[in-house]
């Protein structure tokens, strides 16, 4: 089977989704409709993560102050915690089906199947000896809901959320991924496991060219979790749990009858991830996995952080974008476009409201919604007939995408766009038809209305093409084009703001 499996990182449900959320998952739907449209079987999984510290303080609102909660408070907040993470996984639905994402499956930390697999995996490595029993005391950002190193930090602070690290001290499970270190340096040395861009495949090796310590994967002190099956004093850290939602949907019964089996679509071919998370993706994440003695995911792609006028996205500076603020402003597919083209994926970039007007203006209304205007207005002025050819899906867009290079991709059709509108302005079809009015002779009058009608077949093949390579970024705009080609019927695509 020709297959391809796609995963985002699913989100914390700490908050409600951003552009920063938006930004991976239009990535990843864009891949997903891309691969479907070269005939292969596509399995696009998204989702929510619904454990840990930070979910339980979201919802009881501890603030900074450590987590010591009496198990009768909280067995009196649990419907508070589910209530609460349904909102939110349901808030991110919303806006995957806002912005036309088309997932195969949502997966929830929550859901049952995803947690009793959970169970079910570590025991198996708890049976095999992986798994054992140890002091953890060190530092924990709950924000990362990672575990630190005095060197990690800045000022004694989370380098990415600027805040104060916790000491904790408990009793806890160890997994020993010391003992695959080797295999992994391995695997990425290899390519086996491909880590993209380069300098992320270099990050993670300077790392591991280190002592790799054995990783703590429950914790005693954090009732909102999923116990751990030999000792359900302790939960499973939220990362282990989270980390595993790509193997538990193709595990899941309930898809045994599916044609193709989801098991068939494992292991992942692609996994789009933010560099803060590509630690545990690149190392425990391998490691789970070596331990299980399953099959690798083939690629790692690491995308950047992004700015908002040169400063960190952040409630209290009030410079949050949500992604019905940017649809209200400039539509769907034109949002879709802006996010995904500002900047070359794997890099970090900066957004300005003022950079997505002047681009809104540029490259979509005044390049691409003019081409189409003044095709669609001719083509009837001048009464000639789209025929469709259907043309094949472009071979260099289809290498750009490959390689993740949706900058580069989208430059090929932008380039389109513009040598199109040079065309329409080189060839001036509009006055044949005063020449073919002005003319006596009958053989010139042919040969002009000739000449016409190779220029506006030639355009309007042009604009399909474009319509079809731009398909995967803005299907409804894809859509729309193609209509006005055939009903000849001229509506702006992208109105002046």
């Amino acid at each position: 089977m020709n297959k391809f499996y796609i995963t985002t990182p699913i989100y914390y449900v700490n908050a409600n989704p951003h552009i920063g959320h938006a930004y991976t998952t239009i990535a990843s739907d864009i891949l997903a409709r891309a691969h479907k449209s070269w005939g292969e079987k596509v399995f696009f999984l998204t989702g929510t993560d619904e454990h840990g510290v930070k979910i339980l303080r979201s919802v009881l609102d501890f603030g900074e102050k450590r987590l010591k909660i009496k198990d009768k408070k909280y067995n009196s907040k649990l419907k508070d915690i589910k209530d609460y993470t349904d909102n939110i996984s349901q808030e991110f639905k919303n806006t995957w089906k806002l912005l036309n994402i088309e997932y195969d499956y949502f997966v929830r930390t929550t859901d049952e199947n995803h947690e009793k697999f959970v169970q079910e995996f570590l025991t198996q490595l708890y049976k095999k000896g992986d798994i054992y029993k140890g002091i953890y005391e060190g530092l924990y950002c709950v924000g990362c809901e990672e575990y630190k190193k005095a060197e990690d930090l800045e000022n004694g602070e989370c380098p990415i959320h600027k805040k104060p690290v916790e000491t904790i001290k408990e009793e806890v499970y160890f997994f020993k991924l010391s003992q695959y270190q080797s295999k992994i340096i391995q695997l990425i040395e290899s390519d086996q496991v491909k880590i993209r861009p380069f300098e992320r495949k270099n990050e993670v090796l300077g790392f591991l060219q280190h002592k790799l310590e054995d990783t703590a994967i429950t914790r005693s002190k954090v009732e909102w979790g999923i116990p751990v099956p030999w000792d359900e004093k302790q939960t499973i850290y939220v990362w282990v749990d989270a980390l595993l939602n790509y193997l538990s949907v193709v595990e899941n019964p309930k898809f045994e009858t599916q044609k193709p089996k989801l098991k068939e679509f494992w292991s992942p071919d692609l996994q789009l991830i933010g560099k803060d998370i590509l630690r545990f993706h690149a190392v425990i994440w391998l490691g789970l996995l070596l331990s299980a003695k399953l099959k690798l995911p083939k690629q790692l792609y690491v995308h950047g952080f992004f700015t908002i006028n040169k400063q960190k996205m952040s409630k209290s500076l009030g410079n949050v974008i949500t992604i019905q603020e940017l649809i209200t402003k400039y539509g769907l597919d034109a949002t879709r476009y802006l996010l995904i083209s500002s900047f070359p994926f794997g890099k970090d970039g900066n957004f300005s409201f003022e950079e997505l007007d002047r681009r809104y203006e540029s490259e979509l209304a005044n390049e691409l919604g003019n081409l189409v205007q003044r095709t669609v207005v001719l083509a009837k002025k001048l009464e000639v007939k789209f025929n469709p050819k259907n043309p094949d899906y472009c071979k260099k867009i289809q290498i750009k995408l490959k390689n993740i290079d949706f900058s580069g991709a989208l430059q090929i059709i932008r380039n389109r766009i513009i040598k199109a509108n040079q065309f329409v302005n080189k060839t001036k079809p509009w006055e044949f038809q005063d020449k073919i009015s002005k003319s006596r002779d009958k053989k010139q009058k042919e040969i002009y209305q000739k000449e016409l009608n190779s220029i506006l077949n030639t355009l309007l093949q042009k604009v399909e093409k474009i319509a079809i390579d731009l398909a995967s970024f803005m299907p409804d705009t894809s859509k729309i084009i193609l209509a006005q080609l055939t009903t000849q019927n001229p509506i702006p695509l992208f109105p002046k703001k």
